[in-house]
């Protein structure tokens, strides 16, 4: 129930804030035009020359930026490039305005970083739509950033070992950040390879899965160097298979001490009572 309902919280996003769209043209009336075709798809700014629209990118962030590509001083390609080049800025949708149709300004267009292209005179229905669909892609971009940022807090919540491996042994991934199973971190397991730092016993069966193709084996091994109390683990190697090619390995750890123990002693107390039994029967 628990992981249920936190599941619940973690993976419903409601996205309230509204989608923001830079328009830069150097002619106001080209700027009114697009005021007109955009209205109600977001919050709006506009500048009418490149190096503003620099400095106004990085603090207003916009989803989609209408470039022109006609500017004096900067045009849009090298606005675009700018843009493309900083990390604050490269992955705005950056969708050009021209009012040349050859094949050579779409060529750049599309080369310096944009994702479409409207030539003027601009059908305000249509630039509108082209808006919108961009708007779209950026919400569900944003919807599966959030997801994932979800599922790997949940990963590393889990009671569980889960980790990632190349086909060649390398790590890619653990959910252990505190070092809780091994003596290293996720951060400092990753690139390492998995006879450094497996069991040896856990690790043959690693390597057999990989070298002779078993999808999935499942064993119990006790830890020769058990952490935070944990010396019995169910591990599970499954092999990622595409095209009957290993692609890679995902390996899980389940602490069974606690019920290990408790067969150990049930077995004992068995042993000591028939033990005992066979005493009385001698007498």
């Amino acid at each position: 129930m628990i992981l249920k309902e936190a599941t619940e919280v973690l993976f419903t996003h409601q996205e309230n804030k509204p989608s923001k769209i830079m328009v830069v043209d150097d002619e106001p009336t080209s700027l009114m035009i697009m005021l007109e075709a955009l209205n109600n798809l977001g919050e709006i700014e506009c500048v009418d020359n490149g190096a503003e629209a620099l400095k106004k990118a990085v603090l207003f962030q916009p989803d989609v930026i209408l470039l022109d590509i006609e500017m004096p001083d900067m045009d849009g390609f090298e606005v675009c490039r700018q843009l493309k080049n900083n990390p604050i800025t490269q992955s705005i949708s950056v969708i050009f305005v021209t009012s040349h149709n050859g094949q050579k300004f779409e060529y750049q267009s599309f080369a310096s970083g944009g994702i479409d292209l409207i030539i003027k005179p601009v059908d305000l229905t249509i630039c509108r739509l082209r808006v919108q669909n961009q708007l779209k892609i950026k919400h569900q971009e944003r919807q599966i950033l959030a997801a994932k940022n979800d599922i790997s807090t949940l990963v590393e919540q889990v009671p569980v070992y889960i980790s990632y491996w190349s086909k060649t042994e390398e790590n890619l991934f653990s959910n252990d950040e505190t070092a809780h199973w091994f003596a290293k971190s996720s951060e400092q397991m990753l690139g390492c390879f998995a006879k450094d730092v497996l069991p040896e016993k856990l690790y043959e069966a690693f390597h057999r899965c990989i070298t002779e193709g078993i999808e999935q084996e499942v064993l119990n091994i006790q830890l020769p160097s058990p952490r935070n109390r944990i010396e019995y683990v169910r591990a599970q190697i499954n092999l990622k298979v595409i095209e009957q090619e290993v692609t890679g390995v995902i390996l899980t750890l389940s602490d069974i001490t606690s019920i290990t123990n408790t067969k150990n002693s049930y077995r004992m107390n068995q042993n000591v009572y028939e033990l005992c039994s066979i005493r009385l029967v001698m007498q």
